[in-house]
């Protein structure tokens, strides 16, 4: 392939992953019913006039499933703390003790998932905006080329558009699975009958190494050496070796 044309591919395949991954955090933010303190990953807070990560001012603790307790080492930030969550936009209702904020993570209704459902169709167009974005750019850059043939460049332009697609494929198999998955979650099932269905349906996205045995009962639990969790709701980047499902 020309150095040209293959700078273009790369950059193009690139910006497609990028976008892919950029869902995928976001997802993350969209709770699912069940406490983790993941959920304010993206909460900043003013912290004397500097835009600081929650995790950086405070502490966040789950002590039970349902609520969420942040613990500020300096108490004069919980007003800031408070607006960080809020402006987060997360659909929380913080509420300042005087000394904690906590939250109170209601249950996975069908009017919930259904919101939640909202939601993620909102990340999941974004996603496919910025992949076509990406093809936009790279058939711009190799229409403009003057180094290459007009057959040159139309093979490109379709090889481009197998990339898009491929990639768009992907998108729409993340919605499926989270929505299967937000399904699964809500029905009374064995672990047995969990392993089998999970495992089955995520086998395309965890690496060779990885032992379905692992999905083990769904409730918190260390996974391999590095600890890793095992949740009900959310598959995420798969990690090499490993996989997450989490709120």
């Amino acid at each position: 392939m020309n150095e040209d044309l293959e700078i273009i591919f790369d950059l193009a395949k690139d910006s497609m992953s990028n976008a892919i991954s950029h869902l995928e955090k976001k997802l993350l933010n969209i709770r699912a019913g069940k406490a983790n303190p993941n959920m304010l990953t993206n909460v900043f807070v003013d912290y004397y006039g500097t835009s600081t990560p929650i995790s950086q001012v405070a502490n966040v603790n789950t002590p039970d499933g349902r609520t969420l307790i942040i613990q500020p080492w300096d108490k004069t930030m919980l007003p800031e703390i408070e607006k960080g969550i809020e402006v987060a936009n997360l659909g929380f209702n913080p509420m300042n003790n005087g000394k904690n904020i906590i939250i109170n993570v209601p249950t996975l209704t069908e009017e919930r998932r259904r919101e939640l459902v909202k939601q993620a169709k909102s990340e999941i167009e974004e996603a496919k905006i910025a992949i076509r974005n990406a093809r936009k750019e790279a058939n711009n850059e190799i229409k403009k080329s003057s180094d290459f043939s007009e057959d040159l460049k139309k093979n490109s332009e379709l090889d481009i558009q197998e990339i898009t697609d491929s990639n768009i494929k992907k998108v729409d198999q993340i919605f499926e699975n989270l929505q299967f998955l937000w399904s699964t979650s809500q029905k009374s099932r064995t672990r047995w009958e969990e392993r089998s269905i999970l495992g089955e349906l995520l086998n395309d996205r965890i690496p060779e190494k990885f032992d379905n045995s692992l999905l083990v009962d769904f409730t918190e639990r260390p996974l391999l050496r590095k600890v890793y969790y095992v949740d009900r709701i959310l598959p995420l980047v798969q990690q090499q070796g490993c996989l997450m499902i989490t709120t």
